[in-house]
């Protein structure tokens, strides 16, 4: 189980959920991320991540896992995905 999952959006109580484009959770009800970005400049999940969680784009987060795990190979970092 991933860590937080059961966790509640401190502001409404609602259940909180996870975006795995982002590597960041969030809360629909407060159209806010729940965690600050990691403040690394090459990070690909923090430079692509909207400022709201409603402005995400809609689509297949496989398409993402996928390309996030191509520019981290051609960037030679280590991160897990």
């Amino acid at each position: 189980m991933r860590k937080g999952m059961n966790r509640r959006c401190d502001k409404c109580q609602e259940k909180r959920l996870y975006d795995e484009r982002y590597d960041a959770w969030y809360c629909l009800t407060c159209d806010e991320w729940l965690e600050k970005e990691c403040g690394d400049s090459n990070c690909f999940f923090c430079a692509m991540r909207p400022h709201k969680p409603s402005r995400r784009p809609k689509g297949e987060v496989n398409r993402w896992r996928e390309l996030l795990k191509e520019l981290y190979k051609r960037k030679g970092s280590h991160n897990e995905m």
